[in-house]
């Protein structure tokens, strides 16, 4: 069986309201895991969070040490342990909102040896 681990993000009150709450999301990705038969091994989690940003603002760091984005910077810590072959998401725009964002999480999947559904 395919393993997998599910990443959500909300950025504002509104997404929270309208269509992409942390609890939509959670559910498009049990349902989409069960859909195609992937073990979801774990769900990450970022609230209240740009998709832009991957560290702290104005700081210039990309260290995981300074990570804007808690649940983001958790999800990488764990795919280290090379099982996982996807993150499952509701879409690219909860892991990546700007160019810089996509480079830096798209580097280190691939390094990992991990796509993205």
């Amino acid at each position: 069986m395919i393993r997998v681990v599910g990443y959500k993000r909300v950025s504002t009150e509104l997404q929270k309201e309208d269509g992409y709450s942390l609890e939509y999301q959670q559910s498009e990705i049990v349902k989409f895991c069960r859909d195609n038969g992937y073990e979801l091994v774990e769900i990450f989690s970022d609230e209240a969070k740009s998709g832009t940003q991957v560290c702290l603002p104005g700081d210039g760091s990309s260290g995981e040490e300074n990570a804007f984005r808690p649940g983001l910077f958790a999800m990488l810590n764990r795919l280290k342990q090379r099982d996982v072959s996807y993150v499952v998401v509701l879409a690219t725009n909860r892991l990546w909102r700007s160019q810089e964002a996509n480079l830096f999480i798209s580097s280190r999947l691939k390094k990992l040896g991990v796509g993205v559904k």
